[in-house]
């Protein structure tokens, strides 16, 4: 991704445990209920973003 890009996290099933880095709103251990809005238009704040969830599936959107 390119530095300054938007980025969505939309749960598509319950997630457990979620952790982000190189974003400018990093989720760290949380849980995120199916329909949380909260994980969309983050901003990337590195080339080299990493997310990483436990149990359950997110679509990820980058806008162009």
């Amino acid at each position: 991704v390119k530095v300054g890009q938007t980025i969505s996290l939309i749960p598509l099933t319950n997630i457990v445990n979620i952790n982000t880095q190189g974003f400018k709103w990093e989720l760290n251990g949380i849980d995120l209920q199916f329909g949380f809005v909260n994980g969309i238009s983050n901003v990337a704040l590195s080339e080299n973003i990493f997310v990483s969830i436990e149990k359950g599936e997110c679509l990820i959107i980058v806008n162009k």
